[in-house]
């Protein structure tokens, strides 16, 4: 009765082989094939590998959410400005002067001056590129001041010359120039007449002015002077000459700005999937007693008189015939025919392997987290 029955038990192993490993050749083939694609991590280098990502992730991403939003991006740029004035006066048909009109830096006859004319420049150069938007347009301001108090003005009046001129760019600097022109004999006439009228002794000028309009302030960066209702005059001018440092606003939202939010923000996002994901492990990883652990527990238990442990870890002879067997109990039949120890070797947090090995044969029952 005992020999028929450990017969079928033999009958069974053979089963076993002739269905899961037809030769052994093939077996070990595909032995190889799964060490190949199936690598398993432990647990705390996973947790590990998760927080290393997870940081990596979320910097990239809060650091390209920053550069959208150009936190901290004001720079300090140094520059040169220069503004320049240089002016011809023309004058009326005469018998005196063979040309048409004269230098600067002389003096002139009112009575002679027909009109000024003059010409601006002005540029920056900046110690990198920057984006600018602005304009600028000249004007002519008259004033009369009172002949007591020179300071006092009796009357004020301006007129444009030259419309707002719009100019842009992404460059290291900043160049136009412009001319203007102002009618002299019109506005000295004017002036005579309205300081003979109502203020003897009364003084007057005409400022033509280039101004530079910004997007804080419109500011002068040139001007020529010139006295009005006196016999001779002289010309005066302002000009820009400076060297210095600005800070320059870089926070103008661009299309590369909507690429760093749009990238910052997957970024971030996967940080975060990849966070719930490790704390999903870490709460699995250090429950007290997982369904998988159960089992393992279990098996581990009730055959305790049949299981040896390897603390090590267990590596079967890779020359041998390896037969996967689905259920523990098909494994203890092969134990019980074969008459050999079942070994049980943790290959990691997640996975076991509980093995027979015979001297050509090794019957192998694994068990995951995953499968249950």
């Amino acid at each position: 009765m005992n020999e028929n029955k450990r017969e079928n038990k033999f009958n069974f192993v053979d089963n076993i082989s002739i269905k899961e490993a037809p030769t052994v050749a093939t077996v070990k083939t595909e032995e190889n094939k799964s060490k190949l694609h199936k690598i398993y991590i432990g647990f705390e280098t996973r947790v590990c590998l998760y927080v290393i990502f997870i940081l990596i992730f979320f910097l990239s991403g809060c650091f390209m959410a920053l550069s959208a939003f150009n936190f901290g991006m004001n720079e300090v740029v140094s520059y040169k400005e220069e503004s320049h004035a240089s002016y011809k006066v023309c004058l009326k048909e005469n018998n005196y002067y063979n040309k048409e009109c004269l230098d600067e830096g002389l003096q002139y006859l009112s009575t002679l001056t027909n009109s000024i004319n003059v010409d601006f420049n002005y540029d920056v150069k900046f110690s990198t590129n920057i984006d600018y938007k602005l304009a600028y347009h000249v004007t002519a301001l008259v004033r009369v001041y009172d002949p007591v108090d020179h300071t006092k003005i009796l009357y004020e009046n301006e007129d444009i010359i030259i419309d707002k001129v719009d100019i842009s760019n992404n460059s290291d600097k900043i160049n136009f120039n412009t001319s203007a022109s102002i009618d002299y004999s019109k506005y000295n006439t004017s002036m005579v007449e309205y300081i003979n009228s109502y203020a003897p002794g009364a003084t007057a000028d005409i400022d033509l002015v280039l101004y530079l309009d910004e997007e804080t302030e419109t500011r002068k960066i040139s001007s020529v002077n010139v006295p009005l209702a006196i016999t001779s005059y002289g010309i005066n001018k302002e000009e820009i000459l400076k060297n210095s440092d600005v800070s320059i606003d870089t926070n103008i939202w661009t299309e590369s700005n909507s690429y760093y939010i749009i990238i910052g923000t997957l970024l971030i996002l996967v940080s975060l999937f990849l966070l719930i994901r490790v704390t999903r492990l870490v709460i699995r990883g250090t429950a007290k007693k997982s369904k998988y652990h159960k089992i393992v527990n279990n098996i581990l238990k009730e055959y305790d008189k049949y299981i040896v442990i390897a603390r090590d870890g267990f590596i079967p002879d890779g020359n041998k015939k390896t037969v996967k067997v689905e259920e523990f109990k098909e494994l203890m039949d092969a134990r019980d025919a074969l008459n050999k120890p079942i070994i049980y070797s943790k290959v990691n947090d997640i996975k076991s392997e509980f093995i027979v090995e015979d001297t050509e044969i090794v019957y192998k029952f694994s068990i995951k987290e995953a499968d249950e």
